[in-house]
Order: C-alpha cells, then structure tokens, then sequence
C-alpha cells in the first residue's frame, strides 16, 4: 500500500503545493497536511500509509515541499526579469 499512498501524496502535492507562490509556516503545512490525509482517506489510503510514504513525518514533508514550490517560482520569476 505504501506504493500506492507515494503515488497519492505526489499527485495530490502536484496539484496542491507545487503551485503555491509563498512560503508558509508550520500552520499551513499542517493544513495541507490535513487536507491530503482527508483526501486520501477518500480513497482508501489511511494515514500511517501516507507518513510511511513521508518518510514518516506528513507535516515536515509537507514543509519541505512548500518551500521547494516557492523557490521554484522564485527562480522562474528571476528569470522571467532577465
């Protein structure tokens, strides 16, 4: 199931995260964190699969992928301006 819950938590990230043009703090990667094990439970997905696909911690995974959105939109608009 672990497979399974990976291949959920990237595609909810893509449509969730990856679009997001500002860092959050730790209430937002709860948040999101929230809202995908909600998601997930939708689709039979329970929560300890989705932290195992985490590497265990949701929220920091959550965290980490925030802050990569925002430096990657960060780095588009910089080029954007050249």
């Amino acid at each position: 199931m672990t497979k399974i819950a990976r291949e959920f938590l990237d595609r909810w990230i893509n449509v969730h995260i990856a679009s997001l043009t500002h860092d959050a703090d730790d209430t937002e990667a709860k948040g999101s964190a929230r809202m995908c094990v909600a998601d997930a439970e939708q689709h039979g997905i329970s929560h300890v699969d989705l932290e195992g696909a985490a590497a265990g911690d949701l929220v920091a995974f959550m965290a980490g992928k925030i802050r990569k959105a925002v430096r990657r939109e960060e780095k588009r608009v910089a080029d954007d301006s050249c």
